[in-house]
């Protein structure tokens, strides 16, 4: 029986962040052509910089050997991304006004707490009145992982009450 050209591939990190880079490498001694799906052709062995921003099947084929062409295949997932997540103006007085907006890529459900619970994961805002310093929490969770982000916000206190005037 004829072998298939061996053939190794990997990558530095398996889970990351859209848009982050991740090395992979590759190595099929003895066969005539190499390709790297999505991507094209390469050299029989190398590396190369990619930088999904989903997750991504990457399959390796090798072809030339005398069994065949043989293949690999390597899958980086990719954890939902937070754009954005601020509040405007991050210091305030007791019972002011304050914007908290987000923009999350990838996510199918977003969480911002304490009070606010699930939002539309993709992008919005709300009007907050805190009355003491608060760290928010977002929390975007997607098919491939989840990503947590944390905004403290200052709260400085003010004389008097806080109702209606």
């Amino acid at each position: 029986r004829v072998k298939a050209v061996p053939v190794a591939f990997s990558a530095d990190r398996e889970r990351v962040s859209p848009g982050e880079p991740v090395r992979l490498r590759w190595s099929a001694p003895g066969s005539a052509s190499v390709r790297i799906e999505p991507g094209g052709e390469v050299p029989s062995s190398g590396e190369k910089m990619v930088s999904p921003t989903r997750t991504t099947d990457f399959t390796l084929t090798a072809f030339g050997g005398a069994g065949g062409p043989a293949s690999k295949r390597l899958t980086i997932l990719v954890a939902p991304h937070v754009v954005a997540f601020e509040a405007v103006p991050q210091t305030v007085q007791a019972c002011q006004e304050m914007v908290v907006r987000w923009t999350v890529e990838g996510a199918s459900t977003v969480r911002i707490e304490p009070g606010l619970g699930s939002v539309n994961p993709a992008s919005g805002y709300k009007i907050l009145r805190p009355l003491r310093n608060t760290v928010y929490v977002l929390t975007a969770e997607g098919s491939d992982g989840q990503t947590i982000r944390r905004m403290p916000v200052t709260v400085k206190p003010t004389a008097g009450s806080c109702g209606p005037k």
